[in-house]
């Protein structure tokens, strides 16, 4: 049998981009997109999943996260759905609803699950509904045939203070330089996963990969005067932040810290003025930084 890692369905591709269980979580992601020839979008759809064990139990969604194109995760909602729920579709899963566009131009859309307990490496099938019209794939993906999921890019907020003194203004975010640099920084790979208690399960085929360490953000503001000119003046302020995340899982531990990337979100910075007080005033920069992988999906 050749194990496959997608499924055209009517118009639609679904494809299984990752898939790991460790932590007693079990953990997928499914990309959608269309191909052009659906005649309508795609407003909900349905993937089954079954426990390694064989019970029918219904599965825990821990949370759901989508996000289309590279952009950033964002909150979804998944939610559990039994034959008796699905009817003709045959399919007890979840259930996702969620607009995807018909177009080979509308950008895919990503689905990041988090199940309680390890499902395993069972096969998956996906199901959807189109008015009256019921879409059931013949073929099931494979989740063994995969080698890696990658959770990158992870978006962080930071915070920073700025003084300034009476008679100067920032200039605006805009203008605001923000640098990033590793601090500590180091990576480490977990092989297996722990299950019940302090149980632990070797698992060859599961390598964790997690970033640890903190990262120093450094920030320069021009500031912008009405009692001088010509001068070039602006105000800094720096701080460092703790990371401690989980950048995916893979078959193989190769990954070290100079493949992962660190950089500000310029368009997620914003300067507020908090309070002015004996000739100076005190604003505060919002922020997001993106810690990515090279090596995700």
């Amino acid at each position: 049998m050749v194990n496959v890692k997608s499924v055209l369905l009517e118009g639609y591709e679904f494809e299984l981009k990752g898939y790991a269980c460790s932590g007693g979580t079990t953990t997928v992601i499914v990309g959608v997109s269309g191909d052009g020839s659906a005649g309508t979008e795609l407003t909900s759809w349905m993937l089954e999943l079954c426990r390694s064990d064989g019970s029918k139990e219904n599965l825990n969604v821990v949370s759901c996260e989508k996000r289309r194109g590279n952009g950033a995760w964002l909150p979804a909602v998944a939610q559990n759905t039994t034959y008796e729920l699905t009817g003709n579709t045959g399919i007890s899963g979840i259930h996702i609803e969620e607009r995807v566009g018909s177009d080979k131009s509308d950008p895919a859309i990503e689905f990041r699950i988090v199940f309680e307990g390890e499902i395993g490496e069972a096969a998956v099938k996906v199901a959807y509904l189109s008015g009256e019209d019921i879409f059931v794939s013949d073929k099931k993906i494979y989740a063994c045939s995969l080698d890696r999921a990658w959770l990158t890019p992870i978006e962080k907020t930071f915070c920073l203070y700025l003084v300034v003194t009476d008679g100067y203004r920032p200039e605006g975010a805009c203008r605001a330089n923000v640098s990033i640099m590793k601090r500590n920084a180091f990576i480490i790979h977990e092989k297996g996963a722990f299950v019940t208690g302090n149980e632990f399960c070797p698992n060859s085929k599961s390598v964790k990969t997690q970033i640890i360490g903190s990262v120093k953000i450094t920030v320069c503001v021009p500031l912008k005067s009405y009692h001088a000119s010509g001068d070039t003046v602006a105000a800094c302020s720096c701080d460092c932040f703790e990371i401690c995340e989980t950048l995916g899982y893979s078959d193989d531990d190769s990954m070290d810290i100079k493949d992962v990337n660190i950089y500000p979100k310029r368009e997620s910075i914003d300067i507020t003025l908090l309070n002015t007080y004996c000739g100076k005033s005190v604003y505060r920069l919002d922020g997001v930084f993106v810690i990515d992988c090279k090596h995700r999906l």
